[in-house]
């Protein structure tokens, strides 16, 4: 009982990351938050969604960041990835509908002055 109650105060790890992202306009804010935690987990930086896609399909990965910036893709593999349970962050200019849905989310109106 003891060691599931220490287990179960452990911090989640996502010893291998993904990070897909095809464009930054400035700084690019999740690529700093991944490297503040350097040794605790390893990190693959993508600029190519097709090769994402193909990294995404090998497998491997504890987390997968997608960061959809400057166009609109397919991205399949990813969809499959996250509907089969596999672990996801989701940044997406493109509003894709279905990788919305994916997390549970619709788009609105968009060009807000505020968020």
């Amino acid at each position: 009982m003891l060691l599931a109650l220490v287990l179960a105060s452990l911090p989640a790890r996502a010893s291998n990351i993904l990070y897909c992202n095809d464009y930054n306009l400035t700084t690019d804010r999740m690529a700093a938050a991944l490297a503040s935690f350097a040794g605790t987990h390893t990190v693959t930086s993508i600029t190519n969604i097709a090769t994402c896609e193909s990294r995404i399909s090998g497998g491997g990965w504890d987390l997968v960041v997608l960061a959809i910036q400057n166009n609109s893709y397919s991205t399949p593999v990813f969809n499959s990835y996250v509907s089969g349970g596999g672990k996801a962050i989701l940044q997406d200019w493109s509003r894709d509908a279905t990788r919305g849905s994916l997390f549970g989310v619709t788009y609105g109106a968009t060009n807000f002055t505020s968020v």
